[in-house]
């Protein structure tokens, strides 16, 4: 703690109070003197009061002037100096009033100058004694002077009472200036407490958006080669069904797979981040959703020789299907993953207004200290080696982030050794409110489209190129926009629907570029930007701007999927 900005600090309070009180000191003087008017001669109690506006109205603008120009690394002890030097000249005024109207012969004027002097003396107490010895200054000047008067009219007994009552005055100073400094001192705390609060959680936002820049540039730098990986192994497999070389190619996927998830998992993160997961509910069967999620992971519960289990009546529910299967897909999936031998049981229940979900397993159990700890993000339990088969420990942060985003409760019951149970409480739906799907007929292909590819990366072009021609689709693709925009005006080009990467090297993004070809062919083409980002203000933006975005690695399927939405296709949705 800085002694000299509390000592500061008190000298200024006590200059301000000076200040404050200048013109209800006048006021003061003002009515003694009226009063006084009748009982002594008139000269002298003018000359008295004429004096305390003399002294008291440039105190005010000198000290007012000293406080005004102290720089804040100027020494105190000028303006401490000068508002001691005027509390001593007003105890002198105050003085002067004791040693000219005491007079033991006036009873009337000796009780009102009395009065009046105690009066001044307490108030100066509770408003000067900031600095105690300044306080003291002014009540010793007084009370010596009136003393002394006492003295001389013989009035012993009085004049022993005001020297007597300086140390006790003297001590009331010194414990209530104590308590003042005791105060601007913890404001001095609590102020420098709030900027350390402050500090800390400045360095915690950036901290948390060099983390978020790291992570995006990090994801979009893996995700670039993936992409293109991605996009070969998946024409390869549809090209390798019926060789021999189709199960190394599916086994390939499956590692490929598996990357991908750890990374869509970090892409979710980014997603609750930036506020791009909007909330679209609706009245849905809990039954279809239940049986989606055991037929995915049917065939894995198999393999490790467990029993996937689903015991879900015919309900419905009120809230965001599609976040509600990840929700799920994540609880089943972690349950897997953590259960070596036994049951996954995700178990419906009916509760009036609301129905219960659980999904429980016999397998490793969480310690009751650790039940909060697993709802961090990359936070796992029982896996030092930090085996990627069980993910990177968000899936659990994941679900409860979805949860609160949706409203819905989520809690926790495990016992070590004997598994755990996920309770999530969901309202309950109407049944004469669900949605009937339309039935379309639609193409089964999407072929003889006209497509237009930008990407700064040569293998990402090479691969599309080939996905598209499988597809039976004319391509044109280009690194720059400028190439694009050059073919367009050479060759009269009019593609059918534009894809573009974000990041296309130097300044240029998917957004301009897409922008830029509407505005040269007049016309808003359907685009999709591809994007490797997870960075959670970019995707904000590509967000705002309406246009359809895909992550890095693409799936065929999922492309061929928006493909067909944004080309109108509503089985395709």
């Amino acid at each position: 703690m800085n002694v000299k900005k509390i000592e500061r600090a008190l000298v200024e309070l006590l200059a301000d109070q000076v200040r404050q009180t200048t013109f209800g000191g006048c006021a003061l003087i003002a009515l003694v003197g009226a009063a006084l008017w009748f009982s002594f001669p008139s000269a002298q109690v003018a000359g008295w009061v004429l004096t305390g506006f003399l002294v008291a109205v440039p105190r005010y603008f000198i000290i007012n002037r000293m406080k005004n120009r102290l720089l804040p690394d100027d020494s105190h002890l000028s303006l401490e100096f000068g508002t001691a030097v005027a509390l001593f000249i007003s105890g002198l005024h105050w003085g002067a009033a004791a040693w000219l109207f005491l007079d033991t012969s006036n009873a009337q004027g000796f009780a009102l100058v009395c009065g009046s002097i105690l009066g001044v003396i307490a108030a100066a107490l509770a408003i000067y004694s900031t600095r105690p010895l300044i306080c003291c200054l002014f009540t010793a000047t007084v009370f010596s002077i009136a003393a002394l008067k006492l003295a001389l009219l013989e009035s012993w007994t009085l004049a022993i009472m005001c020297l007597i009552m300086l140390p006790p005055y003297a001590m009331a100073s010194r414990t209530l200036g104590r308590r003042i400094e005791k105060s601007i001192t913890q404001d001095f705390r609590n102020a420098e407490l709030l900027e350390e609060v402050r500090a800390t959680k400045d360095a915690l936002e950036k901290s948390s958006r060099e983390k978020s820049l790291f992570m995006a540039a990090t994801s979009h730098d893996l995700r670039q080669p993936l992409h293109a990986q991605s996009m070969i192994l998946q024409i390869m497999s549809n090209r390798a069904q019926g060789t021999e070389f189709g199960d190394l190619v599916d086994k390939m996927m499956i590692s490929n797979d598996a990357l991908i998830a750890l990374f869509n998992s970090l892409l979710e993160v980014s997603q609750l981040d930036a506020g791009t997961i909007k909330v679209h509910t609706s009245h849905h069967s809990l039954l279809e959703t239940a049986n989606l999620i055991v037929d995915e992971f049917q065939e894995t519960a198999s393999q490790k020789g467990l029993t996937l289990e689903v015991d879900c009546s015919e309900c419905v529910i009120y809230s965001d299907p599609i976040l509600i299967m990840r929700i799920l897909r994540n609880l089943v999936s972690n349950a897997i993953k953590f259960t070596d031998t036994g049951f996954v049981r995700l178990k419906v229940t009916e509760q009036g207004s609301e129905v219960e979900v659980s999904i429980c397993d016999s397998g490793i159990g969480i310690p009751r200290s650790d039940q909060e700890t697993i709802f961090t993000e990359y936070t796992q339990l029982g896996n030092p080696s930090r085996d990627r088969r069980k993910g990177i420990g968000l899936g659990l942060a994941l679900v409860r982030r979805m949860c609160e985003l949706l409203d819905h409760q989520i809690r926790l019951d495990s016992t070590p050794g004997e598994g755990s149970c996920f309770y999530l409480q969901l309202p309950a739906g109407d049944p004469d409110k669900i949605m009937k799907p339309t039935k379309e007929t639609v193409p089964n292909f999407i072929r003889d489209l006209d497509i237009m590819i930008i990407d700064d990366e040569q293998p990402i072009l090479e691969a599309m190129n080939t996905l598209f021609l499988d597809w039976s689709c004319r391509t044109k693709t280009f690194t720059t926009v400028h190439e694009a925009c050059t073919t367009i005006k050479e060759l009269d080009y009019h593609p059918d629907l534009i894809i573009s990467d974000y990041r296309l090297g130097g300044e240029e993004n998917g957004i301009e570029a897409i922008e830029k070809i509407h505005q040269l062919l007049n016309e808003e083409v359907p685009a999709i930007i591809i994007s490797g980002d997870t960075d959670p203000r970019l995707l904000e933006k590509i967000h705002n701007e309406d246009f359809y975005l895909l992550h890095k690695p693409v799936r065929i399927d999922k492309l061929r999927k928006v493909i067909g939405s944004v080309l109108n296709y509503r089985n395709y949705r």
